[in-house]
C-alpha cells in the first residue's frame, strides 16, 4: 500500500514534479518521526489493534487529502506527513505476523513470495493510479483510502489478538539474528535496505524519462513496470526452486551482482537492448533479495524480529524517496551510481553477517 500511496502523491501533481517530490519527502519525514513510536507501540499493543489504528489513520489522512485539493499546498504537505506517520512500522509488523503464521520449514519460500507480492504492487501501482484518476484528481486518494479500509477488515481475520506471536517461543536460538549484537545486524540490513530502495526509486522514477529517451510516449512507461514485475516473478520462482538450496552467504553476492549489473546497463546511453536488459536484471533478483533479508529476521530471536523489520522497511522507504530525489538532482546515471554504491556496501556487510550462520557454504 505504501507503493500505491507514493504513486498517488506523484499523480496529484503531474504538471509540477518538484511539488510531487516535496509531498513524498513530507511523507518520509512523517514515517521517520513515527517509526520510534511504532516500535514502542508494538510492545504495548496487540498486532491486530495496532494495525487497525494505523490503517484507520491512513484511510482518514488520504480521505482528508482528497477533500483538500483546493487548499494551500502547505495543507497537502501536512496531510502527507500524517499519512507517513500512519505507515510507520506497518510493513515490518505485517511481515512479522506472516512469519508467525508460516511453519519454520516454509519461511524462506514465504519470505520470497511476500517480497514478490510487494514488488508487484510497487511495479504495477501506476496502473492502479491511472485507473483511479479516471474519476479525476480526487480518484487516487479516495482509492487509497478505500484500500486502507478494506485492509482493516482483512486484519481482523488474519492476525492474532496478542502482543506476541505463537511462533515466538519456537524461534531458533542459534540462527542469524539471535547473536548478542542485534544492533550491528539492524545496521547492516538497514543500510542494505536503503540501497535497494534508492536503486528502485531511481529506476521507477526514471521510467518516464527512459520512455521519452527511447522515442516512446509518456504513458508507455508502464512497459518498464511490466518488465520489472514479470522479471521479479521469474526471479522469485528461480529462488524458490533452485537458489534456496544454497547457503544465504552464497546467494546474496550473486543476487547483488545481478542487481548491480542491471543498474550499470541503465546508466548507459538508452538503447532498446540495453534498457530492456537493465530492467530485466534489476527486476530478476529483487524479490529474492528482499525475501532473503526478511528471512534473516524470521530466523532470528523473536525479541529482535519486529524492531529489525521495522528499521529495514523504514530504510527501504527512505531510500526510495532518496533515489527519486537523486534522479532530479544528479540525473539517472548519478542516482544509479550512488544507489549502487550503497547496495554494494550493504551486500558486503550482509555477506559477512550471513557467514556467521551455521550451514554448508
Amino acid at each position: 500500500m505504501s507503493a500505491v500511496a507514493f504513486s498517488a502523491i506523484a499523480a496529484l501533481t503531474p504538471q509540477n514534479p518538484d511539488r510531487g517530490g516535496l509531498l513524498a519527502a513530507a511523507s518520509v519525514v512523517g514515517m521517520l518521526a513515527g517509526t520510534p513510536v511504532s516500535i514502542v507501540a508494538q510492545r504495548l499493543l496487540s498486532t491486530r489493534r495496532l494495525l487497525t489504528i494505523q490503517l484507520l489513520l491512513c484511510s482518514a489522512s488520504w480521505l482528508a487529502l482528497a477533500f483538500s485539493l483546493d487548499r494551500p499546498f502547505g495543507v497537502w504537505m501536512a496531510i502527507s506527513a500524517v499519512a507517513g506517520v500512519s505507515m510507520a512500522g506497518s510493513a515490518g509488523l505485517i511481515r512479522s505476523t506472516l512469519s508467525a503464521a508460516v511453519p519454520a520449514r516454509e519461511q524462506a519460500r514465504a519470505s520470497t513470495l511476500d517480497a514478490l507480492a510487494q514488488d508487484v504492487l510497487v511495479f504495477l501501482a501506476p496502473a492502479f493510479v491511472a485507473v483511479a484518476l479516471g474519476a479525476g484528481a480526487v480518484g487516487a486518494p479516495v482509492a487509497v483510502s478505500a484500500l486502507a479500509l478494506a485492509a482493516v477488515i482483512g486484519v481482523q481475520f488474519q492476525t492474532t489478538d496478542s502482543a506476541s506471536t505463537p511462533s515466538d517461543a519456537h524461534a531458533p536460538e542459534d540462527a542469524v539474528g539471535s547473536t548478542p549484537r542485534p544492533s550491528f545486524q539492524w545496521f547492516t540490513w538497514t543500510v542494505f535496505s536503503v540501497g535497494v530502495g534508492m536503486l528502485l526509486g531511481a529506476v521507477e522514477a526514471g521510467a518516464v524519462g527512459l520512455s521519452l529517451q527511447l522515442d516512446l510516449e509518456v504513458q508507455d512507461a508502464w512497459l518498464a513496470f511490466l518488465v520489472l514485475g514479470a522479471s521479479s516473478a521469474v526471479g522469485a520462482w528461480l529462488d524458490i526452486v533452485w537458489l534456496q538450496r544454497w547457503h544465504p552467504a552464497r546467494r546474496l553476492p550473486l543476487l547483488v551482482a545481478l542487481f548491480l549489473a542491471g543498474a550499470v546497463l541503465l546508466t548507459w546511453e538508452p538503447q532498446w537492448l540495453t534498457a530492456l536488459a537493465g530492467l530485466l536484471l534489476v527486476g530478476l533478483p529483487t524479490a529474492a533479495l528482499l525475501g532473503l533479508r526478511s528471512h534473516v529476521f524470521d530466523s532470528g530471536a523473536a525479541a529482535h524480529r519486529k524492531t529489525g523489520l521495522t528499521l529495514a522497511f523504514a530504510g527501504q522507504s527512505i531510500g526510495f524517496a532518496a533515489g527519486a530525489a537523486g534522479l532530479a538532482l544528479s540525473g539517472q546515471s548519478g542516482a544509479l551510481v550512488a544507489a549502487g554504491s550503497v547496495v554494494a556496501v550493504g551486500g558486503v556487510l550482509g555477506t559477512i553477517e550471513l557467514r556467521r550462520q551455521p550451514g554448508d557454504r
